[in-house]
């Protein structure tokens, strides 16, 4: 068994679809009308996300993304250079594990991993 996918409701479809092609470079594979939602499938580096946007009322849910990096000191260098701060750390878990956390639009957590040891 793969993970073909990890889904968010988000409030705002294209501000989302924006953030996630400019915050992790992905590209929208996708774009579809369900029911009452419309979803976007964006992909990149082994990675798919489906943003779903519903229209009835409810509010979006969390989710948790955690992506492995090889400089997590860079990373946030770049992103605080974009104007994007961390949410949360950076947090030293294991002697060579690092960890910090940001948010998307609608408040997802977004966990970048730096694993020296795996």
């Amino acid at each position: 068994m793969r993970v073909h996918h990890y889904g968010i409701d988000v409030s705002h479809l294209e501000a989302s679809v924006e953030f996630y092609q400019t915050f992790l470079h992905l590209k929208v594979i996708e774009r579809m009308s369900f029911m009452d939602e419309k979803i976007v499938f964006l992909a990149g580096d082994g990675l798919c996300i489906e943003l779903i946007e519903g229209s009835d009322g409810r509010p979006p849910a969390s989710a948790h993304l955690a992506f492995l990096v090889n400089d997590l000191g860079q990373l946030m260098n770049e992103l605080g250079n974009r104007g994007f701060v961390p949410a949360e750390g950076p947090y030293r878990i294991k002697k060579d594990w690092k960890s910090a956390f940001y948010k998307g639009p609608d408040g997802e957590m977004i966990e970048f991993m730096e694993m020296k040891a795996i």
